[in-house]
Parts: C-alpha cells; sequence; structure tokens
C-alpha cells in the first residue's frame, strides 16, 4: 500500500513539473519577439564581453540585467545578440570589452522594437556612444582599444539617444 501512494506520488510530481517549464518557455517565446540587441565585431584577443542594461524600472524597483558571452580573439566577425521582454527598457546602455588587451572593431549595432528598428554603422558609433576615460577609440581605423587595465572600460549609449527611443516606445 505504501509503495502505491508513492509511485502515485511520484507520478503526480513529475506530471507538475512537466508543465511547468511549458510555460515558461511560452513567456520567452512571446519576449524574444518584442526587443532585441545585435552586435557584430571582431576582436584581435578572447576575453568576456558584456552588455548591461541598467536602471531598468519595473513596479517601483530598478533593476540591472547582464548578458555575458566569450569573445573569441580570431579578429572574424562575430555576432552577439541579447533579447528581452520590451517592458525592461533600460534608462542606460553600456558595453564592456572585458579586461585583457586588444582592439575591438564593431561593425554594427541593431536595436529593435515593435515600434522602431536602429541600426548603427560602425563609422556612426561616436554619435551614439562615448567611452569612458579608460577605453581609447581611433577614428582613423574605427576600432577600440582595451588597455591592460583593472578598470571598466565601457563604451556608454548617450543618454539624449535612450530618451528619444523612449519617445518613441
Amino acid at each position: 500500500m505504501k509503495r502505491i501512494i508513492l509511485l502515485i506520488g511520484l507520478v503526480i510530481f513529475t506530471c507538475a513539473q512537466e508543465k511547468t517549464p511549458e510555460t515558461s518557455i511560452d513567456i520567452q517565446k512571446e519576449a524574444i519577439e518584442n526587443l532585441q540587441l545585435t552586435i557584430k565585431l571582431r576582436s584581435t584577443s578572447s576575453d568576456q564581453f558584456k552588455v548591461m542594461l541598467n536602471k531598468i524600472k519595473d513596479e517601483g524597483n530598478l533593476i540591472n540585467l547582464h548578458a555575458i558571452k566569450p569573445l573569441e580573439g580570431n579578429n572574424e566577425i562575430q555576432e552577439f545578440n541579447l533579447r528581452a521582454d520590451p517592458t525592461y527598457f533600460p534608462d542606460e546602455l553600456l558595453i564592456d570589452f572585458g579586461k585583457k588587451p586588444k582592439n575591438v572593431t564593431i561593425e554594427e549595432i541593431v536595436f529593435k522594437t515593435e515600434s522602431f528598428d536602429l541600426l548603427i554603422p560602425k563609422n556612426k558609433l561616436d554619435h551614439f556612444f562615448y567611452t569612458n576615460k579608460f577605453l581609447k577609440f581611433n577614428k582613423d581605423n574605427l576600432t577600440y582599444t582595451v588597455e591592460n587595465n583593472q578598470k571598466r572600460q565601457l563604451l556608454i549609449f548617450r543618454q539624449r539617444v535612450i530618451d528619444s527611443l523612449w519617445l518613441n516606445r
């Protein structure tokens, strides 16, 4: 009798666990279709690449979302995709190239939502982004130089652009 009750309990527990992931997968599919950030870049050295969506307002709280991807140092074009729910629209967008010395060339950045698409080619990056004092931008060959430094070397989305994107939502 105890074995039958244990077997029935195990079957019910297993069925309950199988239904939960299906629901969460459907929610994620809806979110993927709404907000997308794609970055195409080249790197001369392997390291970690991080995109930070900071100061997201969610029910009175501020949330920071960070996506990390390894960079390969083969100097070939690599694509970084970040997909999120459109309600997680940031007040601050930062790109961290890591800490190892390297040259990074961003070929293009595409920012999409349901209401607009923003394509930023590499020759217009300085109009939409600025760097902190630890990251160097070479205007001649449009590359970012990461020096051997323990500080975060950041590419920062200009606030006026984020404000105008908020208006277009």
